[in-house]
């Protein structure tokens, strides 16, 4: 079985930033927000054992990533990464309302 490497992006680190202190600050939940966050990780982390095996997305929000680029969720988020070789890179954390909606 392939164990692949995760690379998690400059971008995405500061989406998933801001997606964790809009629940801290505007939602004043700073347990929920930690929450998130832990979960977030092991979603991410999770793709270790099985990132090429989620179908490559035809939206055109995800292949602007290029023509392999997958996405995953978490709760109402997507996560967009591509593989490559054993690598696996996270690009961005987007809600899946904009991936559906094509914005």
């Amino acid at each position: 079985m392939i164990r692949y490497n995760i690379e998690i992006s400059l971008s995405a680190q500061t989406n998933i930033e801001e997606y964790i202190r809009f629940i801290r600050d505007e939602y004043k939940s700073p347990l929920t927000a930690d929450k998130h966050l832990f979960g977030l990780y092991l979603e991410i982390y999770s793709l270790r054992n099985f990132a090429e095996s989620i179908q490559i997305s035809t939206k055109e929000r995800v292949l602007r990533y290029g023509s392999n680029a997958r996405s995953i969720k978490y709760k109402k988020m997507c996560i967009i990464y591509t593989v490559h070789n054993q690598r696996v890179i996270i690009h961005e954390l987007v809600a899946c309302s904009m991936i559906i909606s094509g914005l």
